[in-house]
């Protein structure tokens, strides 16, 4: 019997031998036409035993490749996106499918390690330009179990809250910084506020930060009250606010609240 059939590397006409059904994947040259428009298909080594079993699997110049099968599933190996299949978005925004076919660009924005939302030169990790709500929000606390040492450096970059659960013994200078190889300064920009606070326990004598820096630098803070003393027996919780005012500027802002 003649027909159409796949035989060695081409598409030809002939007798088609057991041999070449590839255990029964095409068995007739009807499912052949169908299947397989002229020049669509270049080799039979890119459909093996099993991969297609419907006409429909294979629309007219869906395969131009061998590439495009792999030889295990029949499946699709790689997809490449051309103006031609992805149309609507813009470079590093993250995209929003305004149906389940089409797509325009969203108000969350990727800069680098950074995501913006109405904010395209995002300076955090989540910066958002706008009105934020949240249900809830969970703080870390550094908890380390030994009084401040003789400088404490501050890092902001570990969080905001710092408990120092063992007695002070001495007098300390407190330290704000970014993290050791960042400043403070290279982490906020001007008329932005950060809030930080230290808790500390107190023994029968009491002790603080008899001294404050920031990126090394000394600087005076505004009590709140006007007053800064410390209270035998009890835990101690300073909270520091930090309003920079221009480059390596500040304004520093401290209340101490005692529980005994």
């Amino acid at each position: 019997m003649a027909q159409t059939f796949l035989y060695g590397s081409l598409i030809q006409s002939g007798s088609i031998p057991t041999s070449a059904l590839g255990g029964g994947v095409v068995s007739a040259s009807a499912q052949i036409t169908a299947q397989f428009p002229v020049g669509v298909v270049s080799s039979s080594t890119q459909l093996p035993a099993g991969t297609v079993s419907s006409s429909a699997q294979l629309p007219a110049g869906l395969i131009s490749g061998a590439t495009q099968f792999n030889t295990l599933t029949g499946t699709s190996a790689s997809f490449a996106s051309t103006a031609n299949n992805l149309v609507g978005g813009a470079v590093n925004y993250i995209p929003l499918w305004t149906s389940t076919t089409a797509q325009s660009s969203s108000t969350v924005y990727q800069l680098s390690n950074n995501i913006g939302i109405n904010n395209l030169v995002p300076s955090a990790s989540l910066h958002v330009s706008g009105g934020l709500m949240l249900q809830q929000v969970y703080e870390r606390a550094n908890i380390t179990g030994s009084a401040p040492p003789a400088t404490f450096n501050l890092d902001i970059a570990s969080g905001s809250i710092f408990y120092r659960s063992a007695s002070t013994s001495a007098n300390w200078t407190l330290n704000f910084r970014g993290d050791v190889s960042t400043t403070l300064n290279n982490i906020m920009y001007n008329g932005q506020v950060l809030t930080a606070t230290v808790m500390t326990i107190q023994g029968a004598t009491p002790y603080s930060a008899s001294a404050i820096q920031i990126d090394g630098a000394a600087i005076i803070p505004r009590w709140q009250g006007g007053t800064s003393s410390s209270t035998a027996n009890g835990l101690e919780v300073s909270t520091y606010t930090i309003v920079k005012i221009a480059s390596a500027s500040y304004n520093l802002l401290a209340s101490v609240t005692r529980y005994i």
